[in-house]
């Protein structure tokens, strides 16, 4: 074999223990993500329930209650029961927030335009892309109002279409929008949910 073949199979080794460095990185990641959210979800699902709720929830324009936990604000938890997935929602997102819980992006549960971004984090929202039409979704306030949602919609939007991401579209107003990156990170996927009734 002459020289430059062992240089590329150097080369390829090398790139083969990189590829598997950073696959075990990520496994580890998420399994980390996973834990830090399930006990965190588990002290915020206790607080919410020992909570009274002040205000009707059917103020659009009040700020949504917080519970604090751990130095962070959570403005409720969100289950998914097909994907058996519970998790907390911390109340402002940035990117070391998103690798430790879901964080609202933007809007309000109570204006129904809620928006909640996520690591693509196995345990957070890595399968949110496989969801069928009609999946239950619920959110629960920190003042134990739950509100019930169905999966109306899912679509691939690029990074720079925040607008779309943000707003209510024309054609359908979604009351909540999931979304997460792609592995590559060169998409968005959007879970657009309806709202179906509030158990008070």
């Amino acid at each position: 074999m002459n020289k430059s073949g062992k240089i590329f199979i150097i080369i390829g080794l090398l790139l083969i223990t990189a590829a598997l460095s950073l696959l075990s990185y990520n496994i580890w990641d998420s399994d980390r993500a996973g834990k830090s959210s399930q006990k965190i979800f588990a002290s915020l699902d206790e607080a919410i329930e020992e909570s009274e709720s002040n205000f009707p929830n059917n103020i659009p324009y009040r700020e949504m209650p917080t519970i604090e936990i751990d130095g962070y604000e959570y403005i409720g938890t969100l289950s998914i029961p097909y994907l058996d997935l519970d998790l907390p929602i911390m109340a402002e997102w940035d990117y070391q927030r998103l690798m430790i819980a879901p964080c609202l992006f933007n809007g309000s549960v109570y204006q129904n335009n809620m928006v909640i971004a996520a690591h693509n984090y196995a345990s957070h929202f890595g399968y949110i892309k496989n969801l069928p039409v009609d999946t239950d979704i619920y959110f629960k306030d920190c003042e134990n109002n739950e509100y019930h949602y169905k999966l109306g919609w899912i679509e691939s939007l690029s990074p720079d279409m925040e607008e779309q991401m943000t707003i209510k579209t024309t054609t359908n107003d979604w009351d909540l929008t999931l979304f997460t990156c792609t592995y590559d990170g060169t998409k968005r996927i959007t879970v657009r949910c309806y709202r179906v009734e509030d158990k008070i």
